[in-house]
């Protein structure tokens, strides 16, 4: 497979601008392959329904201008309509390991979870953050208005949430103290 064809695929998976290095290091090639990979896949796009978007240092797959009326009344429909499964699904896993990155949602469903994501934030269900370990992944969690709309004063009020909680606060603390048992070990 072309540098061309590994840059879509992750493009396309991503859902959300990707950075030049981060963009070469996924596809295990170097800043200058990544370059030309771009250059080949934006004129193989012109005319097509999906674009390729470059903007500083990050790239990202977007659709054409001229369907701009026709997704907007596509999103809008949309988010008229009920939640779909894979949007309740998503949704679930918020709420129930609140905050999460993407990457653990998507493996937790076990599929590309970025336009499910975004049809929540769009709807105002969810709201997302920097994590303040690592800046360049977002953390998702309910938004204040889905919870009203439920009729929760917290997050707590949800069916079973404390004994989850407990749970993984008890998996959280077995696992430092086991990591503070192998630092300990290697002194």
């Amino acid at each position: 497979m072309d540098v061309k064809n590994k840059i879509e695929s992750i493009l396309f998976i991503s859902g959300e601008p990707i950075t030049m290095p981060a963009l070469a290091k996924a596809v295990g090639v170097s800043k200058k392959e990544i370059e030309e990979g771009i250059e080949a896949l934006k004129a193989e796009l012109q005319g097509r329904g999906v674009r390729l978007l470059r903007h500083e240092n990050s790239v990202a797959l977007v659709t054409a201008p001229e369907n701009a009326d026709l997704v907007g009344i596509f999103l809008k429909e949309e988010l008229k309509s009920n939640l779909s499964k894979a949007a309740i699904e998503t949704l679930t896993v918020i709420l129930y390991k609140t905050p999460v990155s993407r990457a653990a949602i998507d493996y937790i469903r076990g599929v590309n979870s970025s336009f499910t994501l975004h049809t929540l934030l769009m709807r105002g269900l969810i709201e997302r953050a920097p994590d303040p370990n690592d800046a360049r992944i977002f953390l998702y969690k309910p938004s204040a208005e889905f919870l009203k709309y439920c009729g929760l004063a917290s997050i707590d009020e949800l069916p079973e949430y404390t004994l989850l909680a407990e749970l993984k606060n008890k998996e959280l603390a077995a696992m430092e103290k086991e990591g503070q048992e192998q630092e300990n070990a290697k002194t």
